[in-house]
């Protein structure tokens, strides 16, 4: 990984600069080699190359590059303890100590781990009162055994064949439902000569699976830049990110309507869209701005936190869970209302299955929080989080195939008795519904020759009304 940056040294403090989680030769691999058989060399795991430049340094000046640990006697974390430590307390931590010069101004240090992976982080601290008004440098860490992932830190190392694989996934699955989408678009424009498209839930379905691959893709693609230069490209992890948090937002909203029973008990209609923006904008914008600032903030330079436990991503969790509560709160209301017994299956089934998207992002901060190395947190928070979101998809995918004679997705013009059925009104409104047949019934006769049974079902589901 390489950091650069510049930066200014207050007197008689420390700046962090970078941090980088180390792998581990384990200790037998170590145990079974005789003393004349060890080779340090051979077992440095890590690699550490600094280049500092300082315009102003004085002679005489102590400044300070200094490595720590995650281990308790190094720096655990930051924490009030650690803040009220003297800038020599602070040294006297250091599992590496260099002095820097006008002479002296590039390191490479070895790093040798023997336990399990850890988080080393890398700063530069000034005793002797004066500061430095500016500091140029650049970082260079790698794992020497990982090979052509030696970039990666530790909790990172795994991040390019994970969103490989999810590339691929969600091309399957935008594959199959752009050809559902069009197996239906055929079918609608049979029934009905002006509408030549899909029903807006699939097409909408299909938005959502495409903005999750296309983020996904670029995703492995600035992985796999990274791999090859240290740095990747921050504007296309920037794009990624983006991408998934449209993709999300299409998907809560679509659970949404459909714990409402848009599509299933009641048609769908534009002001539906209108009310998701309103009520989800604002939580997945604050998710996409935690999650550029987790990767991109000067403060995650000193911490291991995950970006959704701090005190914001708290805040977020349970945005989320209202949502859920929201969820479920939409769910026992149709369900309420609605009368057909396999509506009513679907709703206790698959309902509660869809639900539990709006848990992967609370299960996983807490695993991060109670549980999990931090060295895992990322990888472990990425896996629950994506693959809830494929199984969701591929579940709406499978519920809309064109050939699934037990959907309870009404995509298509069906009779008018199904129409009556499956399209009811809430019993508050059924009174007004039977008076605006009667003025109708001249129409009724014009529709059957001209467009078939299945836009007189169209018509008598559109003079109900909406839910």
């Amino acid at each position: 990984m390489v950091s650069k940056g510049h930066s200014a040294v207050p007197a008689n403090s420390t700046i962090f600069l970078s941090k980088f989680a180390f792998s581990f030769q384990p200790l037998a691999d170590y145990e079974k080699l005789s003393s004349a058989a060890y080779d340090p060399k051979r077992h440095i795991i890590g690699l550490v190359d600094i280049k500092v430049t300082v315009p102003d340094f004085e002679m005489g000046q102590a400044v300070h590059i200094l490595l720590f640990d995650d281990e308790a006697r190094s720096y655990p974390g930051p924490s009030g303890e650690w803040d009220s430590l003297p800038c020599d307390q602070r040294i006297q931590h250091a599992r590496r100590d260099m002095v820097l010069s006008r002479s002296q101004r590039r390191f490479s240090i070895p790093i040798r781990e023997k336990l399990r992976p850890r988080w080393w982080y890398i700063a530069l601290a000034d005793c002797s009162g004066k500061g430095l008004k500016s500091v140029e440098y650049e970082i260079h860490t790698k794992n020497s055994l990982y090979g052509w992932a030696e970039e990666f830190s530790s909790d990172k190392r795994l991040a390019l064949p994970a969103f490989c694989l999810l590339s691929i996934t969600f091309l399957f699955l935008a594959a199959a439902q752009i050809r559902a989408n069009m197996v239906l678009a055929a079918r609608r424009g049979a029934d009905d000569a002006g509408s030549k498209a899909a029903h807006p839930f699939a097409r909408i379905l299909a938005a959502g699976i495409l903005l999750e691959l296309t983020g996904c893709a670029l995703e492995a693609l600035q992985n796999l830049i990274y791999a090859s230069n240290g740095s990747g490209s921050p504007t296309m992890h920037a794009g990624a990110l983006l991408l998934s948090v449209c993709s999300n937002f299409i998907l809560a909203s679509l659970l949404l309507l459909v714990s409402e029973g848009k599509c299933v008990s009641y048609r769908m209609v534009v002001a539906d869209a209108h009310r998701m923006c309103k009520v989800l904008a604002p939580f997945l914008t604050s998710c996409l701005i935690l999650e550029l600032w987790g990767d991109f903030a000067t403060s995650r330079t000193y911490s291991t936190d995950y970006a959704y436990t701090t005190r914001c991503g708290w805040i977020i969790i349970m945005v989320d869970l209202g949502l859920l509560a929201k969820y479920v709160q939409n769910l026992k209301a149709t369900l309420s209302l609605d009368g057909g017994q396999a509506d009513r299956k679907f709703y206790r089934t698959w309902g509660t299955a869809y639900g539990a998207w709006f848990l992967a992002l609370p299960f996983s901060a807490l695993l991060s929080q109670a549980v999990l190395a931090p060295y895992v947190w990322y990888i472990v928070s990425l896996c629950i989080t994506k693959l809830v979101t494929v199984a969701v998809y591929g579940a709406l995918v499978f519920a809309l195939w064109p050939e699934n004679t037990r959907s309870h997705f009404k995509m298509l013009h069906a009779s008018p008795e199904e129409m009556m059925e499956i399209c009811p009104s809430p019993p508050s409104r059924e009174g007004r519904q039977t008076a605006s047949f009667p003025a109708e019934e001249n129409v009724l006769p014009h529709l059957l020759p001209r467009k078939g049974i299945g836009s007189l079902a169209s018509w008598t589901c559109s003079k109900l009304p909406q839910r």
